[in-house]
């Protein structure tokens, strides 16, 4: 529960460009890169047409751009744009910096410090 409420906390400091669907899907391909929408809907767990109106979107704002693939012509492979790079690390560093001013304003050092720890556990139980 407080996690849910700190996350909806800082989804409210994001005023930019990318809605929170555009922003996961946006994450994705930063990491794993291009790939189609199929495998994005499987990867975030969605239907096809959900993602397909995400990928949609997300083209029109210039978010993220269709290519072919390298070796099936007859699929097309979605990628994150520069400007949709450019979208998200904004999007990190609103976040960041807003987490950064609670803990300073909220918490002693040692209060911060054991977040830093328990950060570090919540990131090896999501790897699973």
């Amino acid at each position: 529960m407080a996690m849910s409420m700190l996350i909806r906390q800082m989804r409210q400091q994001f005023t930019g460009e990318l809605t929170p669907s555009q922003a996961a899907m946006g994450k994705r391909l930063e990491w794993e890169g291009p790939c189609s929408v199929a495998d994005l809907a499987r990867a975030e767990k969605v239907k096809h047409q959900s993602m397909l109106a995400t990928v949609n979107a997300a083209e029109t704002a210039g978010v993220v751009e269709r290519r072919p693939h390298p070796t099936d012509r007859r699929q097309v492979l979605i990628a994150l744009t520069d400007q949709g790079r450019r979208l998200l690390e904004e999007r990190w560093q609103t976040g960041s910096d807003h987490l950064a001013q609670l803990m300073t304003e909220r918490l002693t050092p040692d209060e911060q410090q054991t977040i830093v720890e328990a950060a570090a556990l919540l990131r090896r139980l999501s790897e699973s």
